[in-house]
Parts: structure tokens; sequence; C-alpha cells
């Protein structure tokens, strides 16, 4: 999986066995960090730091996207974790999915997790919202098994449910805006969002 940053130089890339790739030119070339696991990744994010996230409770943690070597961080969790999503307005804030309704967050760069699940726990998060580099705010969407969006307006510490329309299973979600938003998922599932 790749990441969502929004700067247009650096990239990261994540998969199996602690693979984690960088960029620091757009993606031509890319430079393998020294795996620090056997887990396999499902999903990466940066900004000047960089996470990885992935099967039992993994959370990997580098203090530079280029540079910085990559460290374990506990997550409190032995879940497969899905998604990961760093606040565009504060890189101490960062937000993680997993499976069976499973939400972890921290505050503090990712020294400590604060696990503000949802309480229903027969779907699986796939996905967190990207950022828009043009509409900077801490409101985080989650997207999953059985057509379930929750939105977050509060860096992670509440979610509600929103309707989305459909059942199918949703595996991606993109706002351009606070307003206007995108997910996809199964049997080319195509759900879009104006208000919010």
């Amino acid at each position: 999986r790749t990441s969502n940053n929004p700067y247009q130089d650096e990239a990261a890339i994540c998969g199996n066995n602690g693979t984690v790739l960088v960029s620091q030119n757009s993606g031509l070339n890319w430079t393998m960090k020294t795996p620090v696991t056997s887990a396999n990744l499902y999903g990466v994010d940066h900004s000047y730091y960089l996470y990885a996230v992935g099967d039992n409770g993994t959370i990997l943690y580098a203090n530079e996207i280029i540079t910085g070597s990559l460290v374990s961080r506990p997550s409190g969790t032995t879940r497969n974790l899905r998604a990961v999503t760093i606040s565009i307005t504060n890189n101490q804030r960062v937000v993680v999915v997993s499976k069976k309704g499973t939400i972890l967050r921290t505050i503090n760069g990712g020294l400590n997790w604060d696990n503000v699940s949802i309480p229903d726990t027969t779907f699986n998060f796939n996905a967190l919202s990207k950022k828009s580099i043009y509409y900077p705010t801490d409101i985080f969407i989650a997207v999953g098994s059985g057509g379930r969006i929750y939105k977050s307006t509060d860096i992670g510490v509440t979610w509600q449910q929103k309707t989305s329309g459909t059942t199918n299973n949703l595996r991606s979600v993109y706002f351009h805006s606070p307003d206007s938003g995108v997910v996809v998922g199964d049997n080319g599932t195509i759900r879009f969002t104006t208000n919010g």
C-alpha cells in the first residue's frame, strides 16, 4: 500500500515481511528500510515522520522518512492493523484502524496509544481518509465492511456512523475538502458526498 502524503517528492510503500520502501524523488528510485519485523504491513503514512502498520498489532515508526530507522511502537492490541493516517495539522496526532471496529489514536507521536474502538465488533475497517493539502483539517473518515463509514471531528476521540447507501465492502476513501469526498469499494461501488 502507498502512503497518502501530500508532499510531491517523498513517498513510502509497505508490504509483506516488514517491507518498507521510501523514495525522495517521486518514486523514480526506492530505498528499502532495514526491516525490524516479519509482520505483513498494510498501511503506511508519512509527514516528516513515517508510520507503518500491520499484522498482530504491529506499529512501526521512523523519526524521519528517508534517513530515520524503523522502530516498533507498542499498540496495545494483537489485531491486524489496516490503515494509518497522520494529522496534516499536527504530526504528533495519528489514527490507526483495524479489524473488528478497532481504532487507535495517539497525540504524542505514538509513544502511547488510546483504544477508541467502535463497540460493534462485527465488521472490519479497511481504510482511513486520505489528506488534502488544500484544506488541512483534523477530520478523519474510516470505511470498512458492510458499507460502514465513521467520521471523527475531534482527532479520533469519538466516532459517528454515517449512512453510505450500500452494504458493499468499502476499500478506500479520499476527501478533497472538508465537504467533498469519495469512497470506493467492492462490485464497482462509488459513493460521493458534498456535505462532509
